[in-house]
């Protein structure tokens, strides 16, 4: 491989962009772009040791196995302990392409050396290997056809789950199309309220979901789970490694008592074989294959409500220090730029100790401090939608503290409070030129808010009854949310975009 050749599928490994590794080297993005076409070298050695360390420290976990992969390295070398993934990258990249062509020429010529040598005797004794006919152990399950055969399969496993007294645990995997769900709405809805059955008997579900599906069914997934997911007795997972190329599967299982298993091809799920099995060492089998990906698997999101307010604030952390750029679109002014003293104020009228009011504010100094660092390279963007100033000043606003205590219950305790916090915004527009602030009085999405980060996740937090937050990082849902939100600043009307236009608009409230 060039070195063009290994930079780019190093970077695309890791979700690094040409602006984000630029930053870290301090180069013009431009740079970057010419040494992933070919069209540059970096001729400074220090260079490759810069571009090494980076990448080595961004490696998740789960993304080392790949790279060592890539660089055709044993796979045990990525458990080592002592693993030197920086000086491992080092000497790929610094690998001449006619050394590594050296490599790839000796491996071709070894096997021509070997094939000269074969003689076809050589493989007649195998016939010979077996004294008697290979029998296997016959195994009783029940075989069902095609969509309606899934339909089928799945209301008998799940009646199966219902009728357990003592509490079980369902493992789901599948990355078959959903057309047996999504085509028939009454069998949905039977789903739908049998799943529910089960959950609220004290059974729990572990779904590992297939992130490789068309966007519309993966939406139509996570809107279909959203009730069930919000019980706290669905966990929900992704593997990052999988992909879906010519064969799909099922493996729906209750250990020890029954699975929906079927593997097919792609295209063929109108008449797939799904088996429902109930022997056991079938089952066992199944459910030791299952733990096993299991192991590869991350948390697709979690789910946040007050109760667990305080994980909520380390998630939104590691959010914050993601680097890339970020787009939001809230209804109500962010906490990230609230005044400090209105912070205070409202910390006062929680229910909460002093010693817990006094963390929760070095936290907000932190996420603050963050927060203008990244404005320094990255862009935000805010789409705020807000009533007009009459409105406002009539029915006051939210205060936002939903990224603090999992609510948002309180409200300004005036219209003084809430000039101070917009005063706070027009600093930010005259001041943060990769800070930008687009003003709306009527917005498409009500109850809900959207925080979304290049490298960073997804923050969707639903407020219409009980506050949840939804905390997504999964790469390819990452970069969906991203894009629709672009999308809806590249759909706001030319007057909305211009920064004069809404520092002009911020100011008719101050002068309610």
């Amino acid at each position: 491989m060039q070195f063009s050749e290994k930079l780019s599928a190093l970077m695309n490994i890791l979700n690094v962009s040409n602006k984000t590794l630029a930053t870290a080297l301090h180069v013009d993005a431009s740079l970057i772009s010419r040494w992933r076409t070919g069209s540059r070298i970096p001729k400074n050695e220090d260079y490759i040791h810069l571009l090494s360390h980076y990448l080595a420290m961004h490696a998740e976990d789960y993304q080392k196995l790949s790279v060592i992969m890539l660089m055709d390295l044993p796979s045990s070398v990525a458990t080592d302990r002592e693993l030197d993934l920086t000086r491992l990258i080092f000497e790929w990249l610094s690998m001449q392409p006619d050394k590594g062509m050296r490599g790839s020429s000796d491996a071709v010529e070894r096997f021509l050396r070997q094939a000269d040598r074969i003689h076809i005797n050589v493989s007649l004794p195998v016939q010979n290997y077996y004294s008697y006919s290979p029998r296997g152990e016959m195994q009783s399950y029940e075989s069902f056809f095609g969509l309606q055969g899934m339909r089928d399969a799945t209301f008998k496993l799940m009646s199966m789950l219902l009728a357990c007294d003592k509490p079980q645990i369902m493992y789901m995997f599948s990355d078959q199309s959903l057309a047996w769900l999504n085509d028939d709405a009454q069998y949905d809805q039977v789903w739908r309220d049998i799943t529910m059955r089960c959950l609220k008997k004290g059974h729990k579900i572990c779904v590992i979901h297939s992130v490789v599906r068309n966007y519309y069914e993966m939406f139509t997934i996570i809107e279909r789970w959203l009730a069930l997911y919000m019980t706290g007795q669905v966990e929900t997972y992704y593997c990052p490694r999988h992909l879906s190329n010519v064969h799909v599967q099922t493996l729906n299982i209750i250990p020890g008592i029954a699975a929906i298993i079927s593997s097919d091809f792609v295209g063929c799920e109108n008449t797939a074989e799904f088996r429902l099995v109930t022997a056991k060492e079938p089952l066992n089998a199944y459910f030791q294959g299952l733990q096993q990906h299991l192991k590869q698997c991350l948390p697709l999101f979690t789910i946040h409500t007050p109760e667990t307010a305080d994980k909520l604030q380390e998630e939104h952390l590691q959010h914050l220090y993601a680097q890339g750029d970020s787009i939001a679109m809230v209804d109500t002014f962010s906490s990230i730029y609230m005044p400090e003293e209105l912070f205070v104020r409202a910390l006062a009228r929680m229910k909460t100790d002093a010693k817990h009011r006094q963390s929760t504010l070095r936290i907000f100094q932190l996420k603050q401090r963050i927060f203008y660092q990244n404005l320094q390279n990255y862009t935000y963007h805010e789409i705020l939608t807000i009533p007009e100033p009459q409105r406002l000043a009539r029915e006051g606003m939210p205060l936002n503290m939903s990224m603090y205590f999992g609510t948002q219950a309180l409200r300004y305790e005036s219209l003084s409070d809430i000039k101070k916090h917009i005063r706070s915004l027009i600093y930010l527009l005259n001041n943060y030129e990769n800070f930008h602030c687009y003003l709306l009085h009527e917005g498409n999405l009500q109850n809900v808010q959207i925080q979304a980060k290049e490298n960073g996740g997804v923050v969707f937090t639903q407020q219409s009854d009980l506050l949840y937050v939804f905390h997504i990082k999964q790469p390819n849902l990452t970069r969906v949310f991203f894009n629709y939100l672009e999308s809806e600043l590249h759909e706001l009307p030319p007057q909305a975009r211009d920064r004069q236009y809404t520092i002009e608009q911020l100011n008719r409230y101050l002068e309610l």
